[in-house]
């Protein structure tokens, strides 16, 4: 319903939808995969901002233009168990460059534990 009422406010104002999946389509992807067996402990989340400017999420200088198709998807959250060679992550955008820099920096920016440990619940419940 809310995509539904998105369209036609995007149509009210002679907007075109059809193409923007197409428009956003990143042309390149590389994922993060875990070197060991273990559970997932932490992420290192402004680390993982970082790469995301890097991709181009964002901008390190009020030039710099953003690549709405650029992103990071997770596989995994903290507390769940690893395979080695399984993935933690993709990154993905429109620059070849990037994904390179970007996929460098989030191999840092996770850590894995032998034991399993139960993570931190940072939901408040009344």
């Amino acid at each position: 319903e809310a995509f539904e009422k998105f369209e036609e406010m995007i149509y009210g104002q002679d907007g075109q939808i059809k193409s923007i999946n197409e428009l956003n389509k990143p042309q390149f992807s590389k994922e993060i995969i875990s070197k060991k067996n273990g559970f997932l402990k932490s992420f290192d989340t402004t680390a993982i901002g970082w790469a995301a400017v890097e991709l181009g999420c964002g901008r390190k200088s009020k030039n710099d233009i953003l690549d709405n198709s650029a992103g990071i998807e997770f596989h995994v959250k903290v507390g769940d168990f690893l395979r080695k060679g399984e993935p933690v992550m993709r990154c993905f955008s429109s620059r070849e460059d990037n994904i390179l820099e970007a996929h460098s920096q989030l191999k840092r920016t996770f850590k894995i534990s032998q034991e399993k440990f139960n993570p931190i619940n940072t939901i408040l419940k009344d």
